[in-house]
């Protein structure tokens, strides 16, 4: 819209493009928070409307949306200029059907109905074409004028004359009321005097709908529609009269004609079958998206990504991947969006939907299509654009691998992005290591394994890479060389950090080496680690819990267990916590692959669990099930 509106030499081009944007900002505003920037934009909004009335001053449009702006529950209300407005339009505009509409409701505001239903009736009397003036006297006499005026009135202008605009009302009014017998005979007497037409067939049919008759609405409905000569916009209104009563295989019919006569349509009947396609409900729906998806954008390539996106999450759904790759390869070509992001950001709620209908692969080929065609230049794409692809990649089962040798790819073809969760210029091992807790928090500790292990065969000393592998490893029993060395030599690289001395606390613990020897014991170790303003986490307590117990203080176990109970039980923790899970997968990895809540019972919710067994064990006078030693594992 700025565009048409700076370009535009003709003063009707250059006005409309104002209001285009004075609407498209007032639209936006909308959707912000109540707050100082929303005024600001509502203003702006103001401001192009102004701009565009004084381009164009005998044009309603723009004053329209000012008085929507500016009157007394308007957004930016402004009691001087929603007057400046209204003077505008009484003395430069003239009679007419803004000028009726804005007046008579500003008579109304200040309480004077009788002049509102006066200025309109003279409006209606210079113009009885325009179907607005009887409606909105309808509705100022139904509101403040005595009981039955109204229908008196239109009663009145029948009997004078064919006014088929008063009939509409009349029917209406009669139907409100439930008197569907009347309104019925009204029709019937009109059609048998004057003949009918299509107006007086949609009422027909609203009479039957709201009679309780809409088997008979929809034979009107059809027959009215099939008066019409063939064409696309009858083929639409068809389909969507039989959607909107539940005949969906008949709809069906209409939209294939519109799709297979595709090249003859407008955009808009394409549009318009995409959204009653949509609607059908399975088994149709997705089918018939698609065909009329790539039938649109075969003849308008240009069309928004919504299209795209409709065809993709359809041919996504149905399992015709063949479809969906040309689909996804036609994205990738009209993507001339690249420097500025738009189309990456388009493609991330096409990828989101993929994903929520648990179809990450369809994601992954969708995003490795666009990189493939052109990686972005924007930086900021790029790096959403790669983290998207690795938080879907992650989101399928064994796909470490195929992550490790693509991210080498990207290293080697000129560096890998600043995605959000890597360092600022990010190595090749950076990568490795930021993509392994991401596999971490997805439940996939083997891929985590394969890209901890990539990584440290780069950088043999990562402290936290050696650190991360060698915690699971033995979270999961592994008692081997490799893995202990790679502890130890964590604990020699940075003997003071939180989260490793954790670890070789319980590297010990799992050893049996709870006290001191020829080195610090688990008992120590952990204490040093509570010690720390940081320590006292949920988790450490539990491995606290279960050394104090095999050293035989089972008194203190028990407050310690109970410590961490209480933490993670805490009322505001689980949704804290699901938060923080889903803005790790949206905002650093730009996509949401894995259910927040599944992340906190899988963690969370799982040692909550084995606390409240342990603590119920110790009550019922047995032995809490503490972790295992390693000689304990060897031994079952």
């Amino acid at each position: 819209a700025a565009a048409v509106a700076a370009a535009g030499d003709a003063p009707m081009m250059r006005a409309a493009g104002l209001l285009l944007q004075a609407r498209a900002v007032a639209l936006r505003a909308e959707t912000m928070p109540i707050d100082e920037p929303r005024l600001a934009q509502f203003e702006s909004a103001a401001q192009l409307a102004r701009a565009a009335s004084d381009v164009r001053p005998q044009w309603d449009e723009p004053l329209e949306l000012l008085i929507d702006l500016y009157q007394p529950d308007g957004p930016v209300a402004h009691p001087q200029r929603y007057r400046q407005v209204i003077d505008q339009i009484a003395n430069r505009i003239g009679p007419g059907p803004l000028a009726t509409r804005v007046l008579a409701a500003d008579a109304v505001r200040r309480g004077e109905p009788e002049m509102a239903i006066e200025r309109v009736l003279r409006q209606y009397v210079s113009d009885p074409s325009d179907p607005s003036a009887v409606r909105l006297l309808v509705a100022l006499w139904e509101r403040f004028g005595p009981r039955g005026e109204a229908e008196r009135w239109l009663e009145s202008r029948l009997a004078d004359t064919d006014d088929p605009h008063a009939l509409e009302q009349l029917v209406r009014g009669l139907v409100s009321r439930d008197r569907i017998d009347e309104a019925s005979a009204r029709l019937d007497a009109w059609t048998a005097e004057r003949g009918s037409d299509p107006a007086i067939r949609r009422l027909r049919e609203m009479v039957a709908e709201i009679g309780g008759a809409p088997e008979t609405a929809v034979e009107l409905g059809l027959a009215r529609l099939l008066r019409r000569p063939p064409g696309p916009r009858r083929a639409l209104e068809l389909a969507a009269l039989l959607a909107r009563n539940e005949r969906p295989a008949a709809a069906v019919e209409h939209l294939q004609w519109i799709a297979d006569t595709a090249d003859d349509a407008k955009e808009r009947h394409l549009l318009g079958a995409i959204s009653v396609a949509r609607r059908l409900g399975p088994p149709h729906e997705d089918p018939m998206t698609l065909t009329l998806a790539e039938a649109a954008v075969r003849r308008y390539p240009a069309l928004p990504h919504a299209v795209y996106h409709a065809g993709l999450v359809s041919a996504a759904t149905t399992g015709e991947r063949t479809r969906f790759s040309a689909l996804a390869r036609r994205v990738a070509e009209r993507d001339t969006s690249g420097d500025r992001g738009e189309g990456v950001l388009a493609l991330r709620d096409t990828a989101q939907q993929l994903a929520d209908l648990d179809r990450p692969d369809a994601a992954v080929e969708l995003l490795r299509t666009r990189w493939d065609s052109r990686p972005p230049a924007s930086d900021d794409a790029r790096a959403l654009l790669v983290s998207m692809i690795l938080a879907a990649e992650a989101a399928r089962p064994g796909r470490a691998r195929s992550v490790i040798a693509w991210l080498e790819d990207l290293d080697g073809a000129g560096g890998i992005p600043p995605v959000p969760m890597f360092e600022d210029q990010p190595t090749l091992a950076d990568a490795y290591m930021g993509t392994s807790q991401l596999f971490t928090l997805l439940g996939d500790d083997a891929g985590s394994d394969e890209l901890l292990t990539a990584a440290i065969r780069l950088t043999p000393d990562d402290a936290m890479a050696l650190n991360n592998r060698g915690y699971a490893r033995i979270e999961a029993g592994r008692n081997d060389a490799e893995t202990v060395a790679s502890i130890e030599r964590a604990f020699q690289l940075e003997p003071e950090e939180t989260s490793i001395l954790d670890t070789i606390a319980w590297l010990r613990y799992k050893q049996g080496r709870l006290a001191d020897d020829d080195g610090p014991g688990a008992l120590t170790l952990l204490e040093r680690v509570l010690a720390r303003p940081d320590g006292r986490d949920p988790e450490v307590l539990d491995h606290y819990g279960d050394v104090l117990w095999r050293t035989g203080r089972a008194s203190a176990a028990v407050e310690v267990w109970r410590e961490a109970l209480e933490q993670l039980q805490l009322p505001e923790r689980r949704n804290l916590t699901m938060r923080q899970y889903d803005a790790i997968q949206s905002q650093g990895w730009g996509l949401l692959v894995a259910d927040p809540g599944s992340i906190y019972d899988r963690e969370d919710g799982a040692r909550i669990a084995h606390l409240q067994e342990k603590l119920a064990a110790v009550e019922a006078g047995t032995t809490p099930p503490v972790a295992p030693l390693f000689a304990e594992l060897a031994g079952s």
